[in-house]
Order: C-alpha cells, then structure tokens, then sequence
C-alpha cells in the first residue's frame, strides 16, 4: 500500500510570512490548495494542502500532504526539505513543526529505519500494542514532534488529522514555550534570591552585629528598614509570579494529558501519559520548590525587620530616657533657685526689718552694744532664715536647729525691745543739744 507524509507548519497569525511563502511554492509544483469548507481527501494519491487554525484561534497551520509513494517514506521527506529550501523556511521561524508518517502495508519498521537519517529522533522504539498512532522520541523540544500511523483504514484519518493531532500539537507548542517562559523566569528568581539572602546576611551580621558610631546608628537603622522593605516587596512580586506560573501550568498541564488520554488512536494510558509529559511535571515541582524557598526567605526578611524595629524602639526609648532625665535635672535647678529665691525675699524683708530697727535704736543703744547686738542678730537672723526656708520646703531635718536658733533669734529682739523701752522711761537720755 501507498505511504505518504503530511507535515504541519506553525507560525503566530500576525507573522505568517514563512508558510505564506511555503504555499506559494506548493502551488508551483502543482500541489493542490483546500480551501473554504472542503474536508481534504487522504485517500487522494495527489499531493495537496490547506489551512487550519488552532483550537485557541491564535496559531496559523500550513498542513501539506505529499503525493503517494509505494513503500517509501524517504522521498516523500526529500522533497518536503526541497521545497522548504526554495521557499527561504527556516526552523527558527516557525512557532513549531509536526510530521506524521502514514502507511497501510505493514512495512512501516523497515520505512521509518529508512526514513531515520531524515529525521530529528533519538533512536527507533517502536511501541508494544495495536495502536495506530505513536509518537517518536526526538532530539527538539516538543515543538516538534514525529508520530507514525500503521493502520490500513484511511478513512479515520480526516478527523484526526484535520482537527485533533493538529490541535494536541498546538498545545503542546504551548506548553513548550511557557515551560520556557517558567525556566528563564525561575532562573532570574532564583539569582535575585540568592543575592537577597547575602544581602539580609549582610544586614544582621555585618551592620547590626558590629558596633557602630552612635551619632549615625538611628540613620543607618532608618536606612536598614528601606532596604529590608524594598527587598522584601521584591520577594512577595517573584513569589506571586511563580505563583502564576504553578497555575498556568497546570492548566496547560491537564489540558494535554486529557487531550492525549482522549485521544483513540494513540491508546495511551495514564501512565504513559504522565512519562511523556514527565519534563513539565518537573518543571512544575521545581516552581513549587522556589516558591517554598521564597516564603522561607520572606519569613527571614519579615523576622529581620522586626529585630531592626525593636532596635530602632530601643534606641528611641533610651533617646527618651535621656531626655526625661535631663528635663527632671532643669526641674531640680528650678525648685533649687525657686528655694534660694524663698529665702532671698524672706532674707531682704528681715534686712529691711534690720535696718529700720538699726535707725531706731541708734539713738538709745551706747556703740558698742549696738554693734554687738547687730553682729547677733544678723547672724541669727540669716541662720533662721536659711533653716526656715528649709523647712517650708519639706526639709524637716533642720526643724530642731529653726528652733534653737528661732529661740536665740527672740531673745535678741525681746533684749533689743526691752532695752529700748527701759531707755525711753530713763529721764535725760534723749536731751537735746542747746540752741546757741
């Protein structure tokens, strides 16, 4: 029986230039172009191509078949590769490439050996089972795959390559270039990471460990809590990040394995499934992994800022401290002079008392007694007065002495009064001097 290949060209809608080209060529060697609502005839022995798009709308996918060949898939390879060469295709192009080899003689052991050298795969393994359909392993990534159909039956051919293999393809491209988005992403994360764990190193053992002048210690405290905070709203935008790519691809992630469980002709089971999307799932525990690893380290960061905080509340209430001490030492100065200034006034009316009683007597007291009685009684009296200002400010210790010399204090004046009033009942003492 007649093997042929048909091979699937993918390219973004907006930037379709290369398989516009492709068909373009196609046309020249006369395949035959599908179009509008035409279902395409595999058991056509013509070569021929159409357009599809992709489940998602967002793909453009140049599906080619080659003319027939007996028994043969080398040529039909060959003069795929040619026509891509006079069309200017490059791989580097295209979003992704998809090549399905079909034969109904059973011989399709002998054609893929064949066919190898020509092919991007790693080895030949052929499949245990009934399967009509697998797919072989190759050295790209999956946005590009080979699948061999070995079933006579042609006619269930139209479904499955006109909608379903294309769209299980297309999806995979998908996921082949988030699981390039999420490596590139995980691997700049992980670097920011690493340098914000030196960095918080840095912080505590270096900077907060080590003494440093007290003049700019509040500053650089200040200083550590901005960089703490801004590393720290780093990690929470990688966290959220990583976050959104653990659930885009697992999404994905269950669309392909549903799509391949599904999918009739390649018979595969969940195991099965789960090993050809093992490098997904992977990468999948590897995002989970990172995202441990960043909460981890936004704990520490949270943690960090706590102990700066507490230093900063530590440092501002000794700040505190020091001030209340200093305002209770002003206190203490004003209650000091507010004593002095007490003792100043009584002191100044008593001098004034003084004087006066001075003036008075020195007309019935001889000199030297007055002297003596002034010696004594200022002496007294500032003694009393210093005693007495004590006392009234709660200094009771000198009470005693207030009134020792309290009581020496009147007995002077009661000395002074009666001595005055003896002198002004003795008859001559006040005589005047005679006119001339």
């Amino acid at each position: 029986m007649a093997a042929f290949v048909v091979r699937y060209y993918y390219s973004l809608k907006d930037d379709s230039d290369c398989i516009d080209s492709l068909a373009d060529i196609l046309t020249q060697h006369s395949y035959t172009a599908i179009t509008g609502e035409a279902a395409p005839d595999f058991a056509n022995p013509g070569g021929f191509f159409g357009r599809l798009t992709d489940y998602s709308g967002k793909m453009a996918i140049l599906a080619v078949k080659t003319p027939d060949a007996t028994g043969d898939w080398v040529g039909s390879l060959r003069h795929l590769q040619d026509l891509e060469k006079q069309s200017d295709m490059c791989y580097d192009d295209l979003m992704g490439q998809l090549t399905l080899l079909a034969t109904g003689d059973g011989n399709s052991a002998q054609l893929l050996e064949e066919a190898l050298p020509l092919l991007p795969c790693r080895e030949l393994e052929f499949p245990t089972g009934e399967a009509p359909l697998f797919k072989l392993h190759i050295d790209r990534n999956d946005t590009e795959a080979v699948y061999v159909y070995r079933s006579g039956e042609i006619g269930p051919l139209t479904p499955l390559l006109v909608r379903r293999l294309p769209n299980l393809h297309a999806q995979m491209i998908y996921l082949g270039e988030l699981n390039g988005l999420l490596r590139d992403r995980a691997n700049t994360i992980c670097l920011e990471k690493d340098a914000l764990s030196k960095k918080l190193i840095s912080i505590l053992h270096t900077q907060l460990v080590m003494n440093q002048p007290s003049v700019d210690i509040n500053q650089a405290l200040e200083d550590h809590i901005k960089e703490l905070a801004s590393a720290f709203a780093k990690l929470v935008a990688d966290e959220r990040l990583v976050i959104d790519g653990v659930q885009r691809l697992e999404t994905m992630l269950k669309g392909a394995e549903r799509r391949f469980r599904n999918e009739p002709a390649l018979r595969l089971g969940p195991e099965q499934v789960r090993e050809m999307l093992a490098e997904y799932y992977k990468r999948l525990e590897g995002l989970e992994e990172l995202r441990e690893h960043l909460n981890m380290v936004e704990q520490n960061y949270h943690e960090a800022i706590a102990v700066v905080q507490g230093r900063i509340q530590v440092m501002n209430s000794r700040t505190n401290l020091e001030t209340q001490n200093k305002i209770r030492e002003l206190l203490d100065v004003n209650l000091e002079m507010q004593k002095k200034s007490m003792v100043y006034q009584f002191a100044a009316g008593l001098i004034e008392f003084i004087v006066l009683a001075y003036y008075s007597l020195s007309a019935v007291i001889p000199g030297w007694i007055k002297l003596v009685f002034v010696f004594l009684f200022s002496g007294t009296t500032v003694l009393v007065t210093h005693f007495l200002s004590e006392y009234l400010q709660g200094e009771i210790h000198v009470r005693r002495r207030l009134i020792v010399f309290g009581l020496i204090l009147a007995v002077i004046l009661i000395s002074i009064f009666l001595g005055t009033w003896s002198a002004n009942l003795t008859p001559g003492v006040h005589a005047t001097v005679p006119a001339h």
